[in-house]
């Protein structure tokens, strides 16, 4: 019941911004997807949820597939750090951050996979999908400090012409991040703690 609430009140919306944006306007959903996987085993992997409590050590990683060319960006904060580093893209990988439709991309890319230190603590992690490359982004370093990358993610929800979107969870561990297809460019930010603990 309350799955079906969310899905009409979110239509409600992209009627309401169909009509702002006038006559003509084609109000089509785009949608890019994120999931989270832990190593399982030599060669498995297992999708879990966000939400999922991780042990130090565990070895994880992000797969990325999309109905449309999206622009990844994946930034990441320790407990206590006050920058984030930039998970993807980055120098150290080669995969390209542009999601093309019927391919996953996987980060980190060729084999690769990111781990939880010993210290207990939550990882701070920022997703943000795009329908075409975001300059603010692409000219950071590797590392951003946390107030400016708020402050560009805030200056990006509020520029003039960015599309509505949508976040919600979908099952077997994906999130979907919608976007309102409307020949406008678009961004979604989606943020995640990641709890891990010794055992």
């Amino acid at each position: 019941m309350i799955q079906q609430t969310k899905k009409l009140a979110f239509a409600s919306i992209l009627a309401t911004l169909c009509l702002l944006t006038g006559p003509g306007a084609k109000c089509e959903a785009e949608t890019s997807e994120y999931a989270i996987e832990i190593k399982a085993g030599r060669d498995g992997a297992r999708r879990v949820n966000p939400s999922y409590v991780f042990r130090s050590g565990d070895r994880f990683r992000f797969v990325f597939r999309s109905d449309f060319d999206a622009f990844v960006y994946l930034f990441s904060r320790g407990t206590g750090e006050a920058a984030y580093s930039r998970l993807f893209p980055h120098s150290g990988m080669q995969a390209s951050n542009v999601v093309r439709p019927d391919f996953n991309v996987l980060v980190p890319d060729g084999g690769g996979w990111f781990a939880f230190d010993e210290q207990d603590g939550v990882e701070h992690v920022v997703v943000v999908v795009a329908n075409r490359p975001l300059r603010e982004l692409d000219e950071v370093g590797d590392e951003i400090a946390m107030d400016r990358l708020d402050y560009t993610l805030s200056q990006l929800s509020r520029m003039r012409g960015y599309g509505g979107a949508r976040a919600d969870s979908n099952r077997e561990g994906w999130t979907k991040l919608t976007l309102l297809k409307e020949g406008r460019p678009a961004v979604r930010v989606s943020r995640l703690a990641l709890t891990h603990h010794r055992y």
